[in-house]
Order: structure tokens, then C-alpha cells, then sequence
């Protein structure tokens, strides 16, 4: 992505300061606790040998099958989700907890922003910092816009 378009991409978690502020930006996926099942994947998607030979194969048949474990994936965590009444506390959430115990290193920091999880949140962690998971573009239609001392969630209007 980057020699096609100029676009980098960050594997690792990033800290990084805007006017002053404090932020630690990630993507999300296999931080925290749990999630098992879906840190293996990664581990076996991301093995450069499993990469060579997925380039093997045909547009049409590793297309099907990334968007085939792409669906299952997103589809088990909103059963998952549902079943543990994730709606209703935060408790459950591995970025909440992913966020704390990266706190209790560097007090510091003054906004966790995440995606992956596709479902918007924001959370005040303490009286300081605040975590922030951006949700989805295709059905939550939400975006973080940092005006220069806050950061908010806001939900795109068609």
C-alpha cells in the first residue's frame, strides 16, 4: 500500500502527540484480554510463509476466502457480544481493560483511540484521559474529530 498509494501502515501501536495532547493510537485487533481464537488467526494470517503461499493463489479464490473469514469473524463477535450484554457494560470490553493496564504504565496519555471492534464508544478512564473506539463507517457512520484540547465522536448525517 504504501509504493501504491502512499499510504503507511502501522502494526504496532503508536503514541504520538498533537498540541500538547497525549495520544495512544492503535487498530485494536488481538489487544487485551481473550480473544483467543481470533489472536491464532492473525498469528497464522500474518506468518510470512502463509502469505507466500496465499499469493499463489487466484485473485477470485483468496478474495472469497478473506471476505468468507472476514464475515464469520464479525459475525461470532456480535453473537459474542449479544450473549455477554456488551451494550450494558464496559467490563467485558478487551480495549477497556487493554487501556487501563497501559495507564498504569504511562499516566500520561491523554486519549486511546481504537478501531476493529466496530461499535462506538467513548469512556472517560479517569479524570484525565479518555478512551475513544471509533466504531464503523458502514453502519454506525462514525469518525473522531480532535479540535486541538478534545476529542469527540461524531456520527456522520446522510
Amino acid at each position: 500500500m504504501h509504493k501504491e498509494v502512499g499510504i503507511i501502515l502501522h502494526r504496532k501501536p503508536e503514541i504520538l502527540d498533537f498540541t500538547g495532547k497525549k495520544f495512544y493510537l492503535a487498530h485494536g485487533d488481538g489487544l487485551g484480554p481473550g480473544d483467543k481464537g481470533y489472536k491464532l488467526l492473525k498469528k497464522v494470517f500474518s506468518n510470512p510463509f502463509n502469505q507466500l503461499l496465499f499469493r499463489w493463489l487466484h485473485p477470485d479464490i483468496g478474495a472469497g476466502l478473506a471476505l468468507y473469514f472476514s464475515r464469520k469473524s464479525r459475525i461470532a463477535n456480535m453473537v459474542k457480544e449479544g450473549r455477554h450484554e456488551y451494550m450494558n457494560t464496559i467490563e467485558h470490553e478487551m480495549l477497556y481493560h487493554y487501556s487501563k493496564s497501559i495507564l498504569e504504565k504511562d499516566a500520561g496519555i491523554d486519549f486511546f483511540v481504537f478501531g476493529h471492534r466496530h461499535l462506538p464508544v467513548v469512556l472517560m478512564l479517569n479524570k484525565r484521559t479518555k478512551l475513544v473506539i471509533l466504531g464503523d463507517w458502514l453502519t454506525n457512520f462514525t469518525y473522531a474529530e480532535f479540535d486541538g484540547r478534545d476529542l469527540e465522536l461524531k456520527y456522520f448525517n446522510l
